[in-house]
């Protein structure tokens, strides 16, 4: 006969059934009220949930949220948001030193906290597509979206600067507002696809959000946590927490945090309520993100959950994968002449598979400057951009002479050495130290430049006439070219902009050879041997020579799905249009080119030196972003190496260099640009160590010229050493 179970048992197996059909008995007093708050180990309401042994219970709240299943993988949906698991708006389990994820506002409250913060984003409304690309799939956030959430995250940054607090807090909210920072720059300026850029706008609305939980915790949590007095029913208007531990939901509840507490089903747990788990606010999206943001090998989509602490390796994966892996991998290769062998290829082709992870260019090989190397039998050419002769004539007529035929040596090329430019001043820190280079010897292999070098720009034809106010007419060098390059160029340049960020766009710096094919414009590609006249040598460099062309071709008509130029077109700048004719005679047009091409060879060339002298392969992504935050502020204020691409309005920024002379009044932007470069220069080998001490002290304006004079002669020294041309010096803006 078998034994009948213990009261107990019954009672329990009964409570069970009750809570599983919704009908659970209340095991106390009808007449009594259901309190505000309960004890923390009762249940004001009370689900099974997913569970079977065990139930969900609050003290303070009246519903069940659904409940946060640990998995191995993390799911992305359509929103941007990670589903059950969005840290952001739904409650998590608690994590040890993780306190402000359950501090984390559930409303809005502007201004400090606006309604975008909570807004479900949508590819099909907040998303355009940047026609202007000339790639299609790729654009930005709505412009007004993006400025609301431009807006929210400038508040969460003030909100946390103002706050006081410990060192270990102050460190985590530094480390969030570099990544914010990283994510704002990368929605600002880089077009994505509609998948990217939703995962991005939501990763800045989750980093304001938890930036704001972080308040929340530092200003009324932690003095509740330290105090002896009970708050229980001073209870937040925050996400709250899971908790599965009796002295968590203490003191969780004690302090005012909403509170679920997952705990074994017995017969005489005290239940006020039965309630149904709630789901998931219609505001989440339930679709999976196709397709995904995120890939692994072994899981459809997402990232591994493989530690308790989950939510910051998860905000930190996602942020490498939107703002960081996206980074430019711009790699020099080089490949050495051997003497008594024929050289190979000056570089790769541009569907080499080698991807560096950040902006990155590799040192040049040695200058071939031994005695005995083979030369190259790469015939010079005359007459073109900045090899041609200089003016010899008044720069000022229409009608510029040409070199004489029988000059028989070529001039040096702009970028073995110094050669002004007849529109711009430069700073005489700058003129001086490229000056002091002299003339470098040919390299093993071709210059390589991340955007259109300044000197294929800087050059006049016969269609168009130096302006009266150029600084120096005299230093004018013909081509017959430049205009349909600068005509071409105001067609290409957003695609040139979106590729240097964006390894799928083949975004490896370009030979001057292949920029000269890019600016021309014809991108149909040869499948036409060349003409097997000369010799097999001859024959060679014709096929390189076509082969080299036709990738670039390949690069604008294929990746780009650019057409090739016709000189009928008219380009469009803004809200500005401009034929072939206005481009060769409109000088305002040609300084704003003339800048941009200076501006981001320059900034790309520094943070690529920078990259070379000072990264390390062991150095975490973290690591690196602060690095490069210092370095993007040698131009504007710190934030990421995204800023290498200078933003798209047409505001005039200030020039943060000053002149030499002692005359020269040294401004407040430039003090900053100054002691910025020689804090970036002082970590870099055999730095001078005027410049090191400068670095670590507060540089006064009586020691401004010469550490100025001392830091761009050791940069350009330093760029010449390990690339074997001179660098892009940055130039003023002039409209």
């Amino acid at each position: 006969m078998e034994s009948q179970p213990s009261r107990e048992g019954q009672a329990a197996a009964l409570a069970r059934l009750a809570l599983k059909n919704l009908r659970f008995k209340r095991r106390v007093a009808p007449a009594q009220q259901t309190p505000i708050v309960c004890k923390p180990h009762e249940a004001k309401v009370a689900s099974h949930g997913i569970f079977d042994r065990m139930v969900i219970t609050s003290p303070n709240m009246e519903y069940i949220p659904p409940y946060p299943v640990e998995s191995m993988v993390i799911e992305t949906y359509t929103d941007g948001l990670w589903g059950t698991h969005e840290y952001s708006r739904t409650p998590q389990r608690l994590a040890p030193g993780m306190w402000h994820i359950a501090c984390i506002p559930k409303a809005a409250s502007p201004p400090e906290l606006p309604e975008v913060l909570w807004m479900s984003l949508s590819s099909r409304v907040d998303w355009k597509e940047d026609v202007s690309i000339g790639f299609s799939g790729l654009g930005f956030i709505q412009e007004d979206t993006r400025e609301l959430l431009d807006t929210a995250a400038g508040h969460a940054i003030r909100r946390f600067e103002e706050m006081t607090c410990d060192e270990n807090v102050r460190k985590y909210g530094q480390m969030l507002v570099m990544i914010l920072r990283q994510v704002l720059d990368r929605m600002r300026h880089l077009p994505a696809s509609a998948t990217v850029s939703i995962a991005v706008a939501a990763h800045v609305q989750r980093i304001c959000l938890e930036l704001a939980g972080l308040k929340t915790f530092v200003e009324i949590v932690a003095p509740r946590k330290s105090s002896s007095l009970d708050y229980s029913m001073e209870v937040l208007p925050v996400v709250g927490t899971f908790v599965a531990e009796g002295s968590e939901a203490m003191n969780t509840t004690r302090v005012g945090l909403p509170t679920w507490f997952l705990q074994p089903l017995t017969a005489d747990l005290p239940v006020w309520a039965v309630v149904e788990t709630c789901a998931l606010p219609s505001c989440i999206s339930r679709q999976r993100m196709d397709p995904p943001i995120l890939q692994h090998a072994h899981c459809l989509v997402g990232v591994g959950n493989l530690t308790g602490n989950w939510q910051e390796s998860m905000l930190l994966t996602v942020s490498k994968h939107i703002a960081g892996t996206h980074l430019a991998s711009l790699s020099l290769a080089e490949v050495p002449v051997v003497p008594d062998i024929e050289p190979e290829a000056k570089r790769p082709r541009l569907e080499q598979s080698h991807r560096a992870t950040h902006l990155h260019m590799s040192a040049a090989d040695p200058v071939v400057s031994q005695p005995g190397a083979k030369r190259s039998n790469r015939p010079r050419k005359r007459g073109k951009g900045s090899g041609a002769a200089p003016i010899v004539t008044n720069p000022q007529v229409a009608n510029i002479a040409k070199a004489p035929a029988a000059r028989t040596r070529e001039p040096p090329h702009p970028s073995k050495c110094y050669v002004p430019s007849p529109f711009f001043h430069l700073p005489c820190a700058w003129e001086n130290a490229l000056r002091s280079v002299g003339t470098l010897p040919r390299a093993a292999s071709s210059a390589l430049y991340f955007y259109p070098p300044p000197f294929l720009l800087d050059t006049v034809s016969s269609v168009a006439v130096l302006p009266s106010d150029c600084p120096h007419p005299e230093h004018a060098r013909t081509d017959e070219k430049v205009h349909q390059y600068l005509h071409n160029l105001v067609r290409i340049r957003r695609f040139l902009r979106a590729r240097l960020f964006d390894p799928s766009l083949s975004h490896e710096p370009l030979a001057i050879l292949e920029w000269r094919a890019a600016l021309w414009g014809d991108y149909a590609i040869r499948s036409i041997p060349p003409a097997k006249s000369g010799s097999p040598s001859d024959f060679r460099r014709a096929q390189r020579r076509q082969g080299d062309r036709n990738g670039v071709r390949r690069l604008f008509s294929r990746v780009a799905q650019l057409r090739s130029y016709s000189a009928e077109d008219s380009v469009q700048w803004g809200e500005e249009t401009f034929d072939l004719a206005r481009v060769a005679t409109d000088c305002s047009l040609r300084r704003r080119l003339l800048w941009e091409s200076h501006e981001i060879n320059f900034r790309a060339e520094v943070m690529a030196l920078d990259t070379l002298l000072v990264h390390k392969p062991a150095w975490l992504e973290i690591h690196r972003w602060e690095r490069e935050a210092l370095v993007s502020g040698i131009w504007g204020p710190p934030t990421s190496a995204v800023t290498v691409i200078p933003p798209e309005d047409d505001r005039a920024p200030a020039f943060g260099w000053a002149g030499s002379e002692a005359h020269v009044e040294v401004s407040e932007l430039a003090l900053r640009t100054l002691r910025t470069f020689v804090r970036v220069l002082a970590r870099w080998p055999d730095c001078p160590e005027p410049v090191v001490h400068a670095g670590r002290t507060d540089l006064d304006l009586v020691d401004f010229s010469g550490i100025q004079a001392q830091a761009v002669e050791f940069y350009v020294r330093t760029f010449v050493k390990h690339y074997s041309r001179l660098p892009v010096p940055p130039i003023a803006y002039i409209l």
